[in-house]
Formats: structure tokens, sequence, C-alpha cells
């Protein structure tokens, strides 16, 4: 399809998260001239800080890439085709439209068979359900982190596969924890974006950030109990190891955390 949009192509994507940045991918590899339009403020805008923002909007600016901020969806232009998308902040003409908007998974069958059901089906570490020899892996999963300290739920391949594989083992007979620092990263038209462990704002005690948009790199560690429980990377790459690493260990972090602020200090240090 996409192949087949010839010259006048002309792309319009609604949303501001990891499938709206696959689509930018796909269709910059396509040299299709691409308008990005999300509800938010900047792309992730519940996890990432305004310096990380605004380095990811310049960057697709300078892609050449339109991106229309803090903007409703109302409704697609088009009899037989699509012609483009009306929104809050105007019509955006395209002659093909991706939509990332995240996903509602239906667990009401979940909840009636009486397994029990908050964010995503909740488990424990072994991924076993409230109902004995009932287990659930993958994306629709809330499990106990035992490294993370609380309930988690993690939407990448990586975690989908290696749960299926410990749930499958313990459905057999085996008793082996899920126990992995989450992670998931990529690349958006040349700016690396990394998210690492547990990103949530709301369940962090404190937020450094390391580096800032002038220096072209962005690092926010989130902290909670003195440890250090997630972090974003938007173009500081070198920092993913050290942070996996202490996430990890689940090393005590309280004297050194504020020093991270200076750019000069290394992490872990």
């Amino acid at each position: 399809l996409i192949a087949e949009q010839g010259k006048d192509a002309k792309a319009v994507i609604y949303g501001g998260g990891f499938i709206g940045s696959e689509y930018l991918n796909t269709f910059a590899h396509h040299n299709i001239p691409t308008t990005i339009v999300f509800r938010g403020s900047s792309f992730w805008s519940r996890v990432l800080d305004k310096q990380s923002g605004q380095l990811l909007l310049k960057h697709l600016e300078g892609q050449e890439v339109k991106v229309v901020t803090s903007a409703m969806f109302e409704k697609i232009l088009g009899e037989k085709e699509f012609e483009g998308a009306q929104t809050s902040k105007g019509v955006f003409k395209g002659t093909i439209l991706g939509v990332g908007i995240g996903t509602k998974p239906e667990f009401a069958w979940v909840k009636e068979a009486g397994v029990e059901v908050e964010t995503g089906i909740r488990t424990n570490a072994f991924l076993e359900t409230n109902i004995k020899d009932i287990y659930a892996a993958g994306d629709i999963v809330e499990f106990d982190d035992e490294i993370i300290g609380r309930p988690l739920v993690a939407r990448t391949w990586m975690n989908a596969v290696l749960q299926g594989r410990v749930a499958a083992k313990n459905m057999t007979g085996g008793n082996e924890m899920f126990k992995i620092v989450s992670s998931y990263a990529m690349n958006i038209l040349g700016l690396d974006v990394i998210f690492v462990g547990d990103t949530s704002r709301e369940h962090a005690d404190k937020i450094v950030v390391r580096g800032s948009e002038e220096e072209g790199g962005v690092t926010q560690l989130f902290v909670r109990d003195g440890k250090l429980v997630g972090a974003t990377m938007v173009n500081r790459n070198a920092d993913r190891p050290p942070v996996t690493k202490l996430i990890q260990e689940q090393v005590d972090v309280t004297e050194t955390v504020d020093g991270w602020k200076d750019v000069g200090v290394t992490i872990g240090e």
C-alpha cells in the first residue's frame, strides 16, 4: 500500500508514542512528506520532561516533519479514499493515515472467570494469577516486579517473549520467577529514545535530569525509596548499561543521586 502511493503521496499520523514513531520511520523510508498530530504537548508527554520533549520536537522539525501538538482528532475526510484528517487544530490533507493511540484490552470475560484484574491481569512474580494453575503472560499482564518493587505492566516484545517462556515452565512444574529490567528502545529518524524500568512519574519520589536540550541529550532518572527504578534517555544511549545495572542490583543511591545532575558525574560513581 505504501509503495503504491506515488509521487503525490502525503502522510498524516495521529499519536505521539512508539507506534506513531514507527510510522515516522516507515514514511521517511519511502520519502513521503509527513504531518504528525497528537494530544499531548510533546511525545510521551506523561513520561518525558519538557527538555526531552523539546529535543524530540526540534529533531523532527529538522527532518522536515510537521508536528502538531495538543490537538484532538475529530474525523477522517474522504468518501472512498483517505483525503485528510480534521482535528481541533485544523485540517491536514494526506493520502495515507497512520494511527497509534494505544490499546484497551477487553477483560470482561477474564473478570467473569474470577481472575483478578487491575491495570492488567494481576499475577505474582511467577506469572500465576489469583487462581491456582492459571497463568498469564504478555501485554495484558500486571505482574509483581521483584526488582522494581511494585506491580508493573510492561508492553514490550521482549517482555512478552520472556514471560511466555517463564509461564510455560511454571505451568509444567517449574518454579521460576520472572525477573528482568524491562526496556524498550527505538531510533526515530536518527535519534535514539530509550525507556528502562519503571518510568511512572506518579510513582517516583524524585526525578533527576542529566544533560539538557542545549547539549543535545537528556536522561531522566526515576528514584523511589532511595533506589533507581527507571530512566528515559533521549540521545544518551551510553547511559543505558550503567542505568540498567543499577536498577538490576537495586543499589541505594541516596548519597549520590543529587550529584547526577552534574554532567561530569558518571552514573553510579
